[in-house]
């Protein structure tokens, strides 16, 4: 009884207590939510199932007795290498034991590979007044953009999709660039005409929704992010409107991860940020963009990027803005390169993450582009502005 009380005490006080956050446990600068941990079995069978009562008997316990749901599939794979994916799972239950604890104690059965808790991430920059300010942009000049353009100025058949809070689609300067589901679009509304698993995603999908239920508009909720990243990524350039883009001709696929609340310190957790990469892997990305990150290896994590490299796709990702040698993940994973940032006069911003680990640097600071409002475009600062 001793030992139960103290868990249940240290999982109380490990609580984030900031406003909204109830469902999101911080813990030596790593933070992942409450009630839910991901699995991964050796064995296909288990995880195909979908039922506890299939399991071995001492995983089994271990699940009723936290009040434990069924198995969910973690990843909707449908691309090579998904075989691993399909193995993980994500189970949610109902008692108030800390994830890092029971994922431990599942971890020890002999059927499973491994189990963790379900980490959250945060927005990698730091914002400025929200207001359309002209200027240059001078991080164009400095990656020598014009130069690159002489080269190639890209090409529609190529699609970066931005993972992140969504993107305004309808926005001046980026709707002429939206990837679409050609399937879905010309398609019956209400019927997942490709198949994918997800029903009229024709602009590409909303993992987090507003409260968690997920939905086919992958439009930013409130102006937070994902708008400015995708503008520096491929707004309409040479168009007469707004800012240059150094992807010129490429197109966007939004995939929105967060979800309206909760939200701590103004900024919205980004929750599905792993559904988000499989996603567009599975949907024809040939790069993903995240400009988002946090502590804490994950396997899983792990896993879905080695599913997009397998598929031939590039993964980015920002290194953080810590000034620090540590780069965060997603960044630090295996198969991805991490952008710290520069500023204005082409030198290390000071609070950019940096190291041994970091892959390259590109201008950061004060950057203008688009953005979700009545300014239409404003300046962003940080690792995410240069990822």
């Amino acid at each position: 009884m001793k030992n139960k009380i103290v868990l249940i005490l240290t999982f109380v006080l490990s609580y984030n207590l900031a406003v909204g956050a109830s469902n999101i446990i911080e813990k030596d600068g790593v933070k992942y939510l409450s009630g839910t941990v991901l699995v991964k079995f050796k064995d296909s069978q288990y995880a195909s199932s979908l039922s506890k009562s299939l399991l071995p008997k001492a995983v089994n316990h271990q699940l009723r007795s936290v009040g434990a749901g069924e198995l969910q599939k973690a990843f909707n794979a449908r691309s090579k290498g998904k075989e691993e994916l399909d193995k993980i799972v994500r189970i949610n239950y109902a008692s108030p034991v800390d994830p890092y604890y029971l994922a431990g104690k599942l971890a020890s059965s002999e059927s499973i590979e491994w189990a963790e808790p379900e980490f959250v991430y945060e927005l990698e920059f730091t914002p400025n007044d929200p207001s359309y300010m002209s200027g240059s942009q001078y991080n164009l000049d400095i990656i020598n953009a014009e130069q690159a353009w002489d080269i190639t100025k890209g090409s529609g058949d190529i699609v970066i999709a931005v993972v992140d809070t969504g993107v305004d689609w309808e926005h001046e300067d980026l709707a002429s660039k939206i990837w679409i589901n050609e399937a879905e679009f010309n398609g019956l509304q209400g019927v997942d005409d490709d198949l994918n698993g997800f029903v009229d995603d024709i602009r590409g999908w909303d993992f987090g929704g507003l409260d968690g239920t997920p939905d086919n508009n992958p439009k930013e909720d409130r102006p937070d992010h994902g708008t400015h990243v995708a503008g520096i990524a491929a707004a309409a350039t040479n168009n007469g409107i707004g800012i240059a883009a150094i992807g010129y001709n490429c197109k966007i696929m939004a995939v929105k991860i967060s979800q309206d609340e909760p939200r701590i310190n103004g900024n919205p957790y980004l929750a599905y940020p792993y559904e988000g990469i499989v996603y567009a892997v599975d949907n024809g990305a040939d790069i993903i963009n995240n400009s988002w990150g946090g502590g804490g290896f994950s396997n899983a994590n792990q896993e879905a990027i080695n599913y997009a490299v397998e598929n031939g796709v590039v993964v980015v990702a920002s290194a953080g803005n810590d000034g620090n040698d540590e780069i965060i993940y997603p960044a630090r994973y295996d198969g991805v390169l991490s952008v710290g940032y520069t500023n204005s006069s082409d030198k290390v911003d000071p609070s950019s993450n940096y190291g041994r680990e970091l892959d390259v640097m590109a201008p950061g600071t004060f950057i203008l582009s688009t953005w979700q409002s009545s300014t239409k475009y404003t300046h962003l600062t940080g690792s995410s502005m240069s990822s």
